[in-house]
């Protein structure tokens, strides 16, 4: 994505994998992509917002949203899915 877009902080996105990756894909935290406004779900909140291209693929594998959305469209807003 950063490649891409000719823009981002592929570190911020490294140095964060592992904590993304554990928190969505290994059901530490409680979410329901089907249902991003449920009650229950437990809140993330990403302070390094240049980090945003490591948690976009992420959610994606989640199910939040199609996977090409996150990857091949450059001005991809991720607010959209949250509304």
């Amino acid at each position: 994505m950063g490649l891409r877009a000719k823009s981002g902080h592929i570190t911020s996105a490294f140095s964060q994998a592992e904590l993304l990756v554990a928190l969505y894909l290994g059901k530490i935290i409680r979410y329901n992509p089907k249902r991003p406004k449920w009650e229950g779900r437990d809140r993330f909140i990403l302070s390094k917002g240049q980090g945003g291209i490591g948690l976009y693929p992420v959610l994606a594998r989640a199910g939040f949203f199609p996977e090409s959305d996150a990857f091949r469209r450059n001005g991809f807003d991720l607010r959209q899915t949250f509304r």
